[in-house]
């Protein structure tokens, strides 16, 4: 299985090319973080409300989202194959564009002005200082230390400053 360091070293090598090469169909599967089975269980537990939002926002072709597996196989030829500088997979004897509305066809997924944005994931420096700074947690010296520390220590080293900050925090 090939992890995610392993398959972004491979893209990130292919950078400076002029057009994604073709690489052949190999044995080797990705590894994935999540199913989407997972997807397809939340959809199922929807409640009418959920449904009706969903709809509302032009989603609605996700309720029949019914792909419990995925192919690792496949899955690490497509993504290995896929330039994503130019939108393009590269099939051996063709390139394909993708596009937004090559998306919305096979996914039904709305296409319009508004831009999604993903949401940033918070670091664990950045959780403890907003559970600080709105959860009535007055700051000291030590919690301010504690913040300092979650990005500099591995968690082992810092365990003992992390203990004593936490004892030295009142809340409001």
């Amino acid at each position: 299985m090939a992890s995610g360091r392993q398959l972004r070293r491979s893209l990130n090598q292919r950078s400076g090319m002029d057009r994604q090469p073709f690489v052949p169909y190999t044995n080797t599967e990705i590894k994935t973080r999540n199913e989407p089975k997972n997807l397809c269980w939340a959809l199922q537990g929807l409640t009418d409300a959920q449904i009706s939002d969903i709809r509302d926002m032009g989603f609605e072709s996700l309720k029949s989202f019914s792909i419990p597996d995925i192919p690792r196989r496949l899955a690490y030829w497509l993504l290995v194959n896929y330039d994503y500088k130019r939108n393009e997979l590269n099939v051996g004897n063709r390139i394909i564009k993708v596009t937004p509305s090559k998306v919305h066809d096979v996914f039904g997924v709305p296409m319009g002005k508004i831009t999604v944005s993903e949401k940033r994931r918070l670091s664990k420096k950045d959780a403890i200082r907003e559970e600080i700074l709105h959860e009535g947690v007055q700051t000291s010296r030590a919690a301010r230390e504690l913040l300092e520390i979650g990005s500099r220590k591995s968690s082992k080293r810092a365990e003992p400053y992390r203990a004593r900050a936490l004892s030295s925090l009142s809340i409001k």
